[in-house]
């Protein structure tokens, strides 16, 4: 048979004829024949060479052939009709068994060449538009034992990359990432660039957008037009693939007619163990004082597993427990630790190789004080004997000189601004004239970002600005409604704490204080509602009316003292359990863990900072974990300290930021905690998810994708095995009946 081209169609001459049938029908067939045998393909041709293997069952066929020899008998010329039909019978038994035997061998030779199937939807890439999809996030770098999950996958691509991209096609590389972006502008023919370009790239320490980069592949396919295809290479983490099919809009994200492929990880899931949540349980470290720092330890794996945590501080192991833990469990590992200078100290805790190397260390940046910084906003005078501000001050700052706790500062209400608040552990709210919007909103930051606020209730504008405060909240922030002043008369029995009426004790107060404070009167308090369900009260009055209360707000805490030192509101000024009440309060309110924002790998972020010890505005510059300069840092003078902004963090680890003259300081960045989770999502669910979606998606193995090259298809290798199995079981069977 030959093909000629004449006038622009194709004409095919039969050299010996046409095919053999009946007039038209037996080219049908032959065509359908044609048709059949092109939509197969091997992918190991080489094992075809294992079809010689047939030779061994034609050659026990002829080896076990009958030798003839003549024997005389008696007359047995009754018998020799019965011979001959048996022996007709029998050498058709052995052709069946050679058939048998022979399809067997076949079959399971065809299977070790791993056919495929392509059906009439498949596309053939050749010559079309091919988007592949590379996921980078953290997860992709989990290994057992062996090369990395994205180095087998990566290998793979690379290989099947020609063939997916076919004589005259046209590809491009998204990289999904934490913020997904083509490799080229504009589809390329140079498959070479491509490959390249996907050697250079590596798992990242960041959480993959697969949405966005799906997005994006699918807009790159539809700005090409024609016949396209999409291919995604993944480890398919389920913390991160189990929505995305629920995201997508198929109308949206890819043309119609995209045959979309996702090609995933042969290889079982490594077991991990992950570190997380590193945490100081003070919100304010000072110098010398012992403190306890902890980390989260979690089992990702199916099995019980030893390790040991270390502690670094500055480099230098400072401690180290050895932990077994089970399946599925998340423990807090403590670590005592007492900080001997007043500058930024690097901590960070460490376990042994595992599945996932990006979360063998979590990081903790620790800037200890001198003295726990408040700010005390009055606009009474703080030198004046008897004003709620001289009592709180001398509260405060009991010694003179050394020796103090706390470091305060006096602010007036009008000069409280956001910059006034920076780095204050506890903001100390005094009597006051009425505050303007700007200082109720620095508030608000100020407790949503992690600070402190302790209102005392006098008679100036406190309770106002109070209100005003809560107001400005969606949600409320006080820890009860504030209503209507209440007066007592000094000569009558005045209002008392009642020491036996509490909810919650300050860990300061022991049971002598709590005494000496309830023998103190009180002539002018509030009335209160109901506390919120969430507010702690710590003291009440003997009516059972709150006295002492607070709420966890945003990251901070807000609390309230429903009365005031002031001499004109009581005498608690002038006893030293006063003293003792507050420093119980700020010792409560700065022993919670520091609950600032985690600064993690794959977004931007803010730090903050002090000034340069000698108030220089030295222009500063960031590093990264690997000491090279970051494009996107900048370093900014807000209000009385720095504030260092990162568009994007794209590692794990400690980022500083420097002058010509050292290190100014850092903030610590850490793992995305739903990285470490390696169990992946189940191939067919995740296909019936997209088809639920509108998506027609082929989930298909690393393995499979790289033999089968640039036509889709299925395999058939299974089924043949199985035939094989279902013939050699008819032969069993057949030797069995033949022999009974």
């Amino acid at each position: 048979m030959s093909r000629t081209r004449r006038h622009g169609r194709w004409r095919t001459t039969y050299l010996d004829g046409p095919p053999r049938g009946n007039g038209r029908g037996g080219v049908r067939q032959h065509v359908r024949m044609m048709q059949v045998l092109a939509a197969m393909s091997l992918t190991t041709t080489a094992m075809l060479g294992g079809l010689g293997l047939i030779a061994l069952p034609i050659a026990a066929h002829l080896l076990n052939r009958r030798v003839r020899r003549q024997i005389v008998f008696p007359t047995i010329q009754l018998l020799r009709a019965t011979a001959a039909s048996q022996a007709q019978l029998f050498q058709l038994r052995r052709w069946l068994l050679l058939v048998l035997r022979c399809a067997a061998v076949a079959l399971i030779v065809l299977a070790f060449a791993r056919p495929m199937w392509h059906a009439a939807g498949d596309v053939d890439a050749g010559g079309g538009a091919v988007v592949v999809v590379a996921d980078v996030s953290a997860s992709a770098g989990q290994r057992a034992g062996g090369p990395s999950a994205w180095e087998l996958l990566g290998n793979s691509l690379s290989e099947m990359l020609g063939g997916l991209v076919g004589e005259g096609g046209e590809v491009n590389l998204v990289v999904a990432d934490a913020r997904p972006h083509a490799v080229f502008d504009q589809m390329v023919r140079n498959v070479d660039v491509v490959r390249d370009e996907l050697g250079r790239l590596a798992p990242t320490h960041e959480r993959a957008d697969l949405v966005g980069a799906i997005g994006l592949a699918g807009r790159l396919l539809g700005e090409h037009g024609g016949r396209g295809r999409l291919v995604i290479v993944s480890d398919l983490q389920r913390s991160n693939w189990e929505d995305v099919a629920a995201q997508i809009d198929a109308d949206e994200a890819v043309p119609r007619g995209t045959a979309v492929t996702i090609v995933r990880l042969d290889e079982s899931e490594p077991g991990n163990l992950a570190l997380s949540d590193a945490t100081i349980h003070r919100s304010r470290v000072l110098v010398g004082e012992a403190t306890v720092l902890s980390v989260r330890l979690t089992n990702h794996g199916g099995e019980m597993a030893e390790t040991t945590v270390r502690m670094w501080v500055d480099d230098a192991v400072m401690g180290s427990q050895s932990v077994s833990i089970r399946p599925g469990e998340a423990r807090e590992i403590l670590f005592p630790y007492r900080f001997g200078a007043m500058r930024d100290h690097a901590v960070a805790f460490s376990v042994g190789d595992d599945g996932l190397a990006a979360d063998n260390r979590a990081y903790l940046s620790v800037r200890p004080t001198g003295r726990v910084p408040i700010v005390l906003v009055g606009d009474d005078d703080p030198d004046e004997a008897g004003t709620a501000s001289y009592f709180l001050m001398r509260a405060l700052v009991p010694h003179v000189g050394e020796g103090n706790r706390h470091g305060v500062r006096h602010v007036r209400s009008w000069e409280l601004t956001k910059s006034a608040l920076t780095g204050a552990a506890v903001v100390v709210l005094s009597d006051t004239e009425r505050m303007d919007p700007e200082a109720i909103a620095g508030l608000g930051d100020h407790l949503m970002r992690g600070g402190n606020v302790l209102g005392f209730c006098g008679q100036g504008a406190t309770v106002r600005n109070l209100r005003a405060l809560d107001e400005a909240h969606e949600a409320s922030v006080l820890p009860w409604p504030i209503g209507a002043p209440r007066g007592f008369d000094r000569r009558a029995e005045a209002l008392r704490f009642a020491a036996d009426v509490t909810d919650s004790t300050l860990a300061g107060l022991d049971a002598r204080s709590l005494m000496a404070l309830g023998q103190i009167h009180f002539y002018h308090v509030w009335s209160t509602g109901r506390p919120h369900a969430e507010a702690r009260v710590m003291l009440r009055f003997n009516d059972g009316a709150a006295a002492l209360g607070g709420r966890d707000v945003g990251l901070g805490r807000m609390w309230v003292a429903n009365f005031s030192p002031a001499l004109s509101d009581s005498d608690l000024g002038k006893y030293g359990s006063f003293v003792a009440l507050v420093h119980a309060a700020v010792e409560d309110l700065t022993e919670n863990s520091s609950r600032a924002p985690v600064a993690i790998a794959g977004r931007s972020g803010v730090f903050t900072a002090d000034l340069p010890s000698d108030g220089s505005e030295t222009a500063m510059y960031v590093l990264d974990p690997m000491d090279r300069l970051v494009a996107d840092g900048r370093v900014l003078v807000e209000g009385d300290g720095l504030a260092v902004h990162v568009d994007r963090l794209r590692m794990t680890g400690f980022y500083t930021w420097a002058t010509g003259d050292g290190v100014v300081g850092r903030g610590a960045v850490n793992l995305d905690p739903r990285e470490s989770d390696l169990r992946r999502v189940d191939g067919a669910d995740l296909a019936a998810q997209f088809a639920g979606s509108g998506m027609d998606v082929q989930v298909r193995q690393r393995d499979d994708m790289a033999a089968s090259g640039a036509r889709g298809g299925r395999p058939l290798w299974g089924w043949m095995i199985a035939a094989a199995a279902a013939l050699l079981a008819v032969e069993l069977a057949v030797l069995s009946w033949w022999h009974r």
